[in-house]
């Protein structure tokens, strides 16, 4: 059974019978086989000298994609989970990522620092179909602007952003090398979260 500071986790993600959490305490991934919930067994950790802390996790097919407080995202090969391996990285010349998600063979992520209100608000897209080869593809810019997206969700061929104070926005990546935003949902106040159900 594995002890984990549980006041340091600050994301999970699920793939298979594995849960991969964060641990910002030891700054590392930590592996969990939950095949029996009620008795998680640790089976490996993993740490990278690329992020200094571990704070965001997303799981796609064989690759866990990891990111901390630096401009990095670390992609990590999970096809044996007892012995996770380093299997590429790419750094995208600005802040951490507010939010990021995986889809198919494309990272999507938002950049947001306290120059955004000049350089602007981006919503990046990159091809991960070769890890060792990440590439930037598509890219959608809110020029002049104070919030960062902070959240994504996928639903059809749209992209839904949170865009605090500006409600929701929504993006079509159906072509990801050319985004392009067909609708905004102004909300009542500042948008967080948010979910689809058909």
């Amino acid at each position: 059974q594995s002890q984990v500071d549980k006041t340091s986790i600050t994301s999970v993600a699920v793939a298979k019978n594995y849960l991969y959490i964060n641990d910002t305490f030891m700054k590392e991934m930590v592996i969990l086989d939950i095949t029996n919930p009620k008795v998680p067994i640790k089976t490996a950790s993993f740490k990278s000298p690329d992020i200094p802390y571990v704070w965001g996790i997303k799981t796609s097919g064989n690759y866990a994609f990891l990111n901390g407080i630096s401009p990095n995202i670390v992609i990590v090969d999970i096809s044996d989970p007892a012995s996770p391996i380093q299997a590429g990285i790419f750094n995208y010349g600005t802040h951490a990522p507010v939010w990021y998600q995986v889809r198919d063979n494309f990272i999507y992520l938002s950049n947001f620092s306290h120059l955004a209100q000049i350089i602007g608000c981006h919503f990046k897209i990159y091809d991960i179909s070769s890890p060792k080869e990440t590439k930037l593809v598509g890219q959608y810019t809110v020029a002049n602007d104070d919030f960062p997206i902070s959240s994504i969700f996928f639903a059809w061929e749209y992209a839904f952003c949170c865009h605090g104070g500006h409600g929701v926005r929504i993006i079509d990546v159906a072509d990801p090398a050319n985004p392009k935003e067909i609708g905004i949902f102004n909300t009542a106040s500042k948008s967080v979260g948010v979910s689809i159900k058909d």
